[in-house]
């Protein structure tokens, strides 16, 4: 049986003795994000599991400085500011989240701040190999973004998962799979995410207002321009080298 921990321990604590900590106490699952709160104070914010009946005792013993509570299974506050290290972590998931986006990447970015309440920014790749899914994981790592899942771009789906799964997210990300023709009921649903309203017809009609957020939308398929009002779409591509 493991019992979950969370901790705040000042930044004056080494790094080697949060590894110890780690290891000494048999955590299989953790993660360690470094904050810094709103009067100045650096601190790691760690949560963990460990299987040290005496984890409390260990604490008082070896990092008496730490404020040490006993904590939920949930694991998402401390990914908040996008700055931290878990025991899921590959070199792979390290190297998105810690990397640089490119000049054409920080251009979408840009792009998308720039919406006002109406706009939805719509990139168009034939080709793909631009950054698009790297771009995406970053974001989300930085929690960032809501990125919607292809199996949920249908319309019905759409506005129930963006319901049910956005927490204040800066920005909604929609790659549009590649496929025959989009119906016109998934554009009317893009525009309705624009206008703030968002439905899960499963909870009994939930519903949740998400007015200003930024919508990014990512396909390989040519959108029907006719079908698009021009004041609401903004249509851009990748041209030749862009990266």
């Amino acid at each position: 049986m493991v019992n979950t921990f969370m901790l705040t321990i000042p930044r004056t604590i080494p790094k080697k003795a949060i590894r110890l900590m780690i290891e000494m106490n048999d955590c299989k699952k953790w993660i360690v994000a470094k904050e810094e709160g709103k009067g100045g104070y650096k601190h790691y914010q760690i949560r963990l599991q460990t299987s040290n009946f005496e984890f409390f005792e260990w604490m008082k013993k070896n990092i008496p400085s730490a404020h040490v509570e006993e904590a939920q299974d949930i694991w998402e506050y401390e990914r908040k500011e996008g700055v931290f290290w878990t025991s899921d972590d590959t070199p792979q998931i390290r190297a998105v989240r810690f990397g640089k986006p490119t000049k054409k990447q920080k251009d979408i970015i840009a792009t998308a701040r720039s919406q006002n309440d109406r706009q939805v920014d719509v990139w168009y790749d034939p080709k793909g190999n631009h950054g698009k899914t790297w771009l995406t994981v970053h974001l989300w790592e930085h929690g960032q973004a809501l990125v919607v899942p292809r199996y949920a771009t249908g319309a019905k789906e759409l506005s129930a998962f963006i319901c049910s799964a956005y927490k204040g997210e800066e920005f909604i990300i929609i790659d549009i799979p590649r496929a025959g023709k989009v119906p016109t009921a998934v554009y009317e649903t893009i525009e309705s995410v624009k206008d703030g309203l968002v439905f899960d017809p499963r909870y009994s009609g939930r519903a949740k207002n998400i007015r200003g957020v930024k919508v990014i939308v990512f396909t390989n398929t040519k959108l029907e321009e006719e079908k698009l009002s021009k004041d609401r779409w903004r249509l851009h591509g990748f041209g030749r080298g862009s990266s």
